[in-house]
């Protein structure tokens, strides 16, 4: 009965369309909004449009409040991180879960993301003018497009090794 509802629901998410859907929707929304400040919202505050340049102190400021705001609760929120990547770490790797596997080619390099991103708050609350926070939030975009270029590429390589390693046995 387990075997036809295993076979039913079908774990095997490296080789799901859905997988690779939802992988690339997840990495295009994050790379969009890193902190989430739109990327376009920067470009025309770069550009040198006053509405967009108060736009992007009033939620760049947004986002520092909610950043120091929970900065309280960071050791929480690491040690959630914590458990939750040891539990799928322990599950994908020590037990050979493919579903454990995929959500953790998700979750190690989003938690990557939110940490880049709480530091690039950290150092945005002291910047003294529009320049260099336009500045910050482009390095802070260019992080984060290249945490999830590299995410996307060896989600790829170890889905394709995992199918083959899958259809060599």
């Amino acid at each position: 009965m387990t075997d036809n509802l295993w076979t039913l629901i079908g774990t095997g998410s490296f080789s799901s369309i859905w997988f690779w859907v939802f992988l690339g929707v997840l990495w295009s929304h994050v790379m969009q909004a890193p902190m989430g400040v739109p990327v376009d919202l920067v470009r025309r505050a770069q550009a040198g449009d006053p509405g967009a340049e108060a736009d992007l102190r009033a939620l760049t400021g947004v986002r520092l409040g909610d950043a120091q705001r929970l900065a309280g609760m960071a050791p929480w929120r690491a040690g959630g991180w914590s458990f939750g990547l040891a539990l799928l770490a322990g599950l994908g790797v020590g037990y050979g879960i493919e579903l454990a596997q995929a959500a953790l080619t998700l979750a190690v390099p989003l938690a990557l993301v939110r940490w880049v991103e709480a530091r690039a708050a950290r150092a945005m609350a002291d910047v003294p003018d529009m320049p260099a926070l336009i500045r910050a939030h482009i390095v802070l975009r260019r992080k984060v497009q290249g945490i999830g270029i590299a995410a996307v590429f060896l989600t790829s390589v170890f889905g394709m090794l995992r199918l083959l390693a899958e259809q060599a046995f």
